[in-house]
């Protein structure tokens, strides 16, 4: 009898909770269940200590009676939590899956904005390096003459076009044989002899350049070239080359703009003049 009425307790305090009360409010149920049994208990002498929910599950639906009031009730409650869970676990579902899209566009977005930027740094990478390209180019262009050898039919290309157009070509080029006659099988009419090699020898070889500038002035009058000579000549330097016979023209501007910021600029070209015209014989 009093196990009777143990079940009628536990079942009774369960019903008037839900699910979610039974397992997070346990305390409450085991109240509710000993002030149902206390009465009965204290009449024969027993007490209760604890009590606690060892299996809980859902009756089978099969088991209800859609024509009795209280089954029509229990299906109805029944029916409208597990389509609310139903409902939720989808909501949560969806917000998951919407959540991991958005963090995989994100990612996506991500990946792209580095990719970009690596991108535009190799661009401007190879942008420098170009430009460092075209600098050394020009350097070499002035360091070192046209090297007409090497390129050849892009040079000749050039000249025939300029001569087109009624313009004379002049050629700054070493002061080599080599470079000379190709410059002449080319069509070039004037070449400028680059004189650095000289102008930054040291004395033991300074002689050894100028010899090579002579012999380079010769070869290229006797050709029919008009011939120049200019770079890096100043005051020091320049009357070895200035006595050359077969040069008709020195190009020098660095030496006279240099000399121009300490005595002015007709007194640096008036003693250029002066040292080339003494180095002539005038």
């Amino acid at each position: 009898m009093v196990e009777g009425k143990f079940i009628d307790a536990l079942r009774t305090a369960a019903a008037e909770m839900t699910m979610e009360e039974l397992h997070e409010k346990r305390g409450s149920y085991v109240r509710r269940v000993r002030e149902a049994v206390a009465e009965d208990l204290t009449k024969n002498g027993l007490e209760l200590e604890a009590a606690s929910i060892t299996q809980l599950d859902q009756t089978s639906m099969e088991f209800f009676n859609p024509s009795n009031a209280f089954d029509a009730e229990g299906l109805t409650r029944l029916t409208e939590q597990i389509e609310q869970r139903k409902k939720q676990r989808n909501d949560v579902e969806q917000d998951t899956l919407i959540a991991i899209r958005n963090k995989n566009l994100e990612a996506e977005k991500l990946s792209l904005t580095i990719d970009l930027e690596s991108e535009n740094a190799r661009l401007m990478q190879q942008r420098e390096v170009e430009m460092a390209r075209a600098r050394q180019r020009a350097e070499v262009t002035t360091e070192g003459g046209l090297d007409v050898l090497t390129h050849r039919d892009q040079v000749r290309s050039a000249i025939e076009q300029l001569h087109f157009a009624g313009i004379r070509v002049s050629l700054f080029i070493d002061p080599d044989i080599r470079q000379i006659d190709a410059a002449w099988e080319i069509g070039a009419s004037v070449i400028e002899l680059h004189t650095g090699a000289y102008a930054d020898a040291k004395e033991d070889r300074q002689s050894f350049e100028l010899e090579r500038i002579v012999e380079a002035a010769r070869h290229a009058k006797n050709l029919g070239f008009r011939v120049n000579a200019g770079h890096g000549l100043n005051e020091q330097n320049v009357q070895p080359i200035a006595k050359i016979p077969e040069i008709s023209e020195l190009n020098i501007g660095h030496a006279i703009i240099a000399e121009a910021i300490f005595k002015g600029l007709p007194n640096a070209i008036r003693d250029m003049r002066r040292l080339m015209n003494e180095a002539r014989g005038r």
